[in-house]
C-alpha cells in the first residue's frame, strides 16, 4: 500500500523558517496564485520554486503551477512569470472545483513517476556495482 503525503507550506513569509522541513523529500510542487497574478507575486512565485524546486532537484514535470481564475466569464487567461513558462501550469476555478481534481491528479502521476525513475535508476547503479 502506499500513501501520498500533502504538505501546506503556505506562501506567507512568516513561515519561511519551516520551509527546509516541508520541502525535504519533496516528489513534487504546486504553486498556486490567482490568474491576475501582479508582478510583486510573480516574483514571489519564482522565488517558492527556486527554494522548493531548484533547491531540491525537482523536475520541471514534478511542479506544477495552478492559476485560480476568480472570474468564471472572464476570458483573462493568467500568464505564468517567465522563470516558470517549462513547468507545467493549468487555469482551475477553485470557486466550483471542477478542474482541480484533475489537475492535482495529472501532478502527482508524474510526480509520482519521475520518482519511480529515480528509483529504479539508483537500484540499476547499486546492481551495476555488484
Amino acid at each position: 500500500s502506499s500513501g501520498i503525503n500533502a504538505e501546506y507550506g503556505g506562501g506567507n513569509p512568516q513561515n519561511e523558517s519551516c520551509w527546509p522541513a516541508i520541502a525535504r523529500g519533496a516528489a513534487a510542487l504546486i504553486l498556486v496564485a490567482n490568474s491576475d497574478i501582479p508582478d510583486t507575486e510573480s516574483q514571489f512565485l519564482e522565488m517558492l520554486y527556486l527554494r522548493f524546486a531548484a533547491q531540491h532537484s525537482l523536475k520541471e514535470s514534478q511542479c506544477a503551477v495552478f492559476l485560480n481564475q476568480i472570474d468564471a466569464n472572464s476570458e483573462k487567461v493568467g500568464k505564468v512569470p517567465a522563470m516558470l513558462t517549462k513547468v507545467p501550469h493549468e487555469m482551475i476555478s477553485m470557486e466550483n472545483g471542477s478542474n482541480v481534481h484533475a489537475a492535482f491528479c495529472r501532478v502527482v502521476s508524474a510526480a509520482l513517476n519521475a520518482q519511480s525513475e529515480e528509483w529504479r535508476k539508483g537500484e540499476n547503479q547499486i546492481l551495476s556495482v555488484q
